[in-house]
């Protein structure tokens, strides 16, 4: 929202003015202070005009609170208090799925997909989000304000995320088995522990049985 509706630099008289004049100095502290004025204002405009705006507010959160009968939070900041105010000014709209998911994407950061599903054969609906949300029991506050009192809510989260799953162990206990050949051949095996470990790329599990 942009709010420079009287001028987008800093106000300096001088440029208004011939540029001689900036050469004096008595003329040129005087320019230096009407100008340092002129800027205080026009901040101070801008400041009063965020204040009409829910979005933009910050002192003047405390008034939209007050028309709304609001009670305010001392551990709130302003983003938790503008949230409540849209949704206390949301009050006239219909719970549609469509209405829900844009109210619930308000409680999760910016990217993040939320999603309704609807399971009216348990009564009940599911909140299915990529992210988790930056303001949770704003989030559940919020549900509870505006989903129909007879449905009961599910929370999921469906993060997606790279990973590796390595698999190590150490054998504690073997048994020698000589099999016996046509020929005079055998196989040892000493009393040493064994260990293995690798990286599994793939799993597949066989079992076999002794006999």
């Amino acid at each position: 929202m942009n709010f420079q509706f009287l001028r987008e630099h800093p106000a300096e008289l001088s440029r208004y003015l011939p540029a001689f004049l900036r050469h004096d100095a008595h003329f040129k502290a005087l320019l230096s202070s009407c100008s340092a004025e002129h800027e205080r204002l026009r901040m101070l405009l801008q400041d009063v005009v965020k204040q009409f705006f829910v979005e933009t507010a910050t002192w003047g959160l405390t008034s939209w609170e007050q028309v709304l009968a609001l009670e305010a939070r001392a551990k709130d900041g302003y983003e938790a208090r503008r949230k409540r105010i849209l949704l206390k000014l949301q009050a006239r709209q219909i719970s549609t799925v469509s209405f829900m998911e844009r109210l619930a994407s308000a409680y999760f950061p910016q990217g993040a997909k939320v999603q309704i599903e609807e399971q009216n054969e348990r009564y009940a609906f599911r909140l299915i989000s990529t992210a988790i949300s930056s303001d949770y029991s704003g989030l559940l506050e919020a549900l509870e304000e505006y989903k129909p009192a007879h449905l009961a809510l599910a929370l999921d989260y469906l993060i997606e995320r790279e990973a590796q799953i390595h698999v190590a162990g150490y054998i504690t206990e073997y048994e020698v088995t000589d099999i016996q050949s046509g020929g005079d051949v055998s196989y040892e095996i000493d009393d040493t522990p064994l260990y293995a470990a690798g990286f599994v790329d793939g799993l597949e599990i066989i079992e076999i049985g002794s006999v």
